[in-house]
């Protein structure tokens, strides 16, 4: 499972937006609705992957985690990505993927190397090097109950930077999820920037492991520096009242 989590996220959750737009700055705060299926099977998909977390509790290296925090990344930004369609028609959307493709490898082997230990349900990435291209570093607790991260991934090579952080803490159980993620991403190649964060906040009521009721707030901000743009977005998912059902504003 862990290896189909990171294979389909790797173009997603690490593909970095970079634009080209006559505008230094684009702003929106919810409103409208938004039509677009593929962003509302992102909604959906980033609660469902959340009932995945419960089963790893029962693995004693939780092995699979980490491949399904990155996983979770990829389906907010496929919502942000709908809602600057609708509020920035001037904006040219293009993605820069950052080639996370040893790191794939290095969780989808299901085993650990010397860097990483695990002590009741905390697993800490200590100095993990990653062909000596990236190195991660924090820790990772998943119970039966939640989740909580704060797993930095960083590299440093060949006059280009990279530093992405995710953390956050979300509360699980058969009937609600709620709680709060956050991912921060700054790139710095060739005299090139980017500074990049997510924040998605869960509120959500859950019937059978469908969501029912509640809300998934994303918001956005994107900062090009020397190519020119700024832009803070965010997108609110509405579920309910019946499994499937979900609105985009």
């Amino acid at each position: 499972m862990i290896r189909s989590f990171l294979l389909s996220m790797s173009c997603s959750a690490f593909a970095l937006p970079t634009f080209s737009c006559s505008s230094d700055d684009s702003s929106s705060s919810g409103g409208e609705l938004i039509d677009n299926p593929a962003a509302a099977q992102s909604a959906t998909q980033a609660v469902e992957d959340l009932n995945a977390f419960q089963a790893l509790s029962t693995n004693e290296q939780d092995s699979a985690a980490i491949g399904q925090v990155y996983g979770l990344f990829g389906n907010y930004q496929s919502m942000l990505n709908a809602k600057l369609a609708t509020q920035n028609s001037a904006a040219a959307l293009s993605t820069s993927a950052i080639d996370l493709s040893e790191i794939e490898a290095f969780f989808a082997k299901g085993d650990f190397p010397d860097c990483v230990t695990n002590a009741s349900g905390t697993v800490t990435y200590n100095d993990c090097s990653v062909n000596g291209i990236y190195t991660i570093d924090g820790t990772l607790e998943v119970s039966a109950t939640g989740f909580t991260s704060n797993l930095t991934i960083s590299s440093d090579l060949g006059g280009s930077s990279t530093s992405i952080t995710m953390t956050g803490s979300l509360t699980l159980s058969d009937t609600e999820i709620s709680g709060s993620v956050n991912q921060t991403v700054a790139i710095n190649a060739g005299g090139n920037t980017l500074d990049y964060t997510i924040n998605a906040d869960y509120d959500i009521t859950l019937s059978d492991g469908c969501a029912t009721a509640g809300t998934l707030k994303v918001d956005g901000n994107w900062s090009t520096g020397t190519s020119g743009g700024d832009y803070d977005l965010n997108i609110t998912a509405t579920f309910g009242p019946t499994c499937g059902d979900v609105v985009l504003s």
